[in-house]
């Protein structure tokens, strides 16, 4: 394979890490953000979430990257503060810099993404638009005044 290929190739597996990476922190952002240890200790052991364990576990991996980089900072305190998608957008875009540069980091994420199962994200687009995760014997109707027989 050339090396341009291999570049491109590597290039779409950090735009999925980050893209996964995004979907695992971002509802936990406010906690992950403001609390300590301890507080983000209780949190674990209340929820009991894989998912949270998740969050938990890459949020200690990048927030020390994080720190050293003000772009990535701001777009995880803008994240963490507001719900509008352009401010996750920015987010993954910020992270998918910063693992591209570390790519020890990049490594380190998947594998804890791997170890605990990876976040799937599903979004619908547009008018009438349908987004599952799986759909297994359905049918799936969109419009108006549709009837199934």
């Amino acid at each position: 394979m050339p090396d341009d290929q291999r570049g491109e190739e590597m290039e779409l597996d950090i735009a999925k890490l980050a893209q996964a990476v995004t979907a695992a922190i971002v509802p936990f952002l406010p906690q992950l953000t403001q609390m300590g240890g301890k507080a983000l200790e209780a949190i674990g052991e209340k929820s009991g979430e894989a998912a949270w364990e998740t969050a938990k576990a890459l949020w200690q991996m990048l927030w020390p990257k994080v720190q050293r980089h003000s772009g990535t900072q701001k777009a995880v305190n803008d994240a963490a503060t507001s719900a509008d998608d352009d401010a996750t957008y920015t987010l993954r875009w910020q992270l998918k810099k910063l693992l591209a540069e570390d790519t020890t980091l990049a490594s380190e994420l998947a594998a804890i993404l791997n170890q605990n199962g990876s976040v799937t994200t599903v979004t619908a687009s547009g008018d009438r638009s349908v987004a599952a995760g799986t759909i297994n014997n359905s049918t799936i109707v969109t419009g108006d005044c549709n009837a199934l027989k």
